[in-house]
């Protein structure tokens, strides 16, 4: 978060650490962060998710893994802020030293076409599953006490 707060001056960065975001629509709906960016020029507010990882073939592409690619719209549906960054730091080996990892940046606007095609499908899927849980089809498999 420091490294990139330095790298990129352009943007206010914030630890969102202890926060946790609720959308106003969808109460159960929620997220934490971590990293916010507010961009000076503009004032957009940008999520920021950091990555590390082992190199597998899903680091290759020109789109990020689908697998944080859900994370990161569920998170622009949930914030409502304007775009995310997903910033990756891939490593070759998982000890040691690894003078050869590199970085992978993707950034996608909450207006994207594929972002807003993705949202819809994502808050389907998870409005049905809160209301089998709340009509007792599903279980969580782990009681929570509040």
């Amino acid at each position: 978060r420091a490294l990139w707060a330095i790298e990129h001056p352009e943007y206010e960065v914030y630890d969102p650490t202890y926060l946790l975001f609720r959308n106003k629509e969808r109460p159960w709906q929620t997220c934490s962060l971590d990293l916010i960016a507010v961009e000076r020029r503009t004032g957009n507010i940008y999520i920021g998710e950091i990555k590390t990882g082992i190199y597998h073939a899903k680091w290759n592409g020109p789109y990020c893994p689908n697998n944080y690619f859900v994370q990161i719209v569920h998170e622009l549906m949930t914030t409502e802020f304007d775009g995310a960054f997903l910033l990756g730091r891939i490593r070759r080996q998982l000890m040691g030293i690894d003078d050869a990892a590199w970085d992978k940046h993707y950034f996608y606007y909450r207006n994207n076409p594929a972002v807003k095609d993705e949202a819809k499908k994502i808050v389907k899927a998870e409005t049905e599953f809160v209301e089998d849980i709340q009509k007792g089809v599903l279980r969580p498999t782990l009681n929570l006490c509040i």
